[in-house]
């Protein structure tokens, strides 16, 4: 019998592996006088923006990953990139450069600076694709967009009028308490999880969880029969009964689970214990207790 030859992969089709920009894709704008307004500097490069899809046209590309690169007054670039679900047109990239430059104004504002390194204006703005695809890739079908089209451009023009953040996306990531759990994207960016979800978690919430989850918590009411405070001893367990929560009386309890992260940090960490609530409104609360004060951490619906 013939020794059998080792087999070999398939060659990977140039199609599907990732096709790096051309470097003459890029645009630049430079400014006579530096622009400070969000709005002025994003109408001064709608050429500019212009000028990029033009030279993706012609090399029949599209934009799905652009890095916009906004130089001050004193020579500082600051640069982002941008993702797009689909792909991006000039309009996208004037919203972005402006994007940018609100987040940049914000920083500056909450950041003290010295007057001398102070934000004065933009002198020059870059549009760099960093990533291309095929545009026959993103042709439209025979009988028109499908929904998620339509429903990218409805998302898109809410967000053009709200902001980057004023649409967003929520992840899952890893985390004890609900709040670290849920990760807010803006739309049309990657979401990075701060921590691996699939990742153990000792004292994490099991399924279900809570459908309402309070960012940040609030505070709230719980109390025993004759009105005192309830309190954890040093067993982990109620010093009373809970009878009254937000006002309403207490059908079922369950609890309480301590919860203690970080404790080798020099703060001792977060730490608290969740008690589950059923109040006489067939409201369920999750609730816990940090210190000498109970919060509501969300609420079962």
């Amino acid at each position: 019998m013939p020794a059998c030859k080792p087999s070999r992969p398939a060659p990977t089709p140039a199609l599907w592996l990732p096709r790096p920009p051309d470097p003459e894709l890029a645009r630049t704008i430079e400014f006579e006088s530096p622009l400070g307004g969000a709005d002025q500097v994003a109408f001064a490069v709608r050429q500019t923006a212009d000028a990029v899809m033009l030279a993706l046209a012609d090399a029949s590309l599209v934009c799905t990953e652009v890095r916009i690169d906004l130089t001050d007054d004193d020579g500082v670039v600051h640069s982002r990139t941008w993702l797009h679900p689909t792909s991006f047109d000039a309009a996208d990239l004037v919203d972005r450069v402006r994007w940018q430059l609100e987040a940049l104004a914000a920083v500056t504002a909450r950041e003290p600076v010295d007057e001398a390194r102070a934000f004065g204006g933009i002198v020059a703005a870059r549009l760099l694709p960093v990533a291309v695809d095929d545009a026959a890739h993103h042709q439209p079908g025979l009988f028109g967009s499908g929904t998620d089209e339509r429903l990218h451009h409805a998302v898109s023009r809410v967000q053009t009028m709200l902001g980057h953040q004023g649409v967003v996306t929520a992840a899952l990531s890893g985390g004890r308490w609900l709040a670290d759990r849920q990760v807010l994207t803006p739309w049309g960016e990657r979401a990075v999880p701060p921590r691996d979800p699939r990742s153990p978690w000792p004292g994490s919430l099991p399924d279900p969880l809570p459908s309402e989850v309070f960012r940040p918590p609030r505070p709230i009411g719980v109390v025993a029969a004759d009105g005192s405070p309830i309190d954890i001893d040093d067993r982990g367990t109620l010093t009373h009964d809970p009878a009254r929560i937000d006002g309403a009386g207490v059908q079922a309890w369950a609890g309480p689970w301590p919860v203690h992260e970080r404790r080798w940090s020099a703060g001792g960490g977060k730490r608290g214990h969740r008690l589950q609530i059923v109040d006489d409104r067939d409201r369920a609360w999750l609730v816990f207790l940090a210190g000498e004060r109970w919060w509501a951490e969300g609420r079962y619906r």
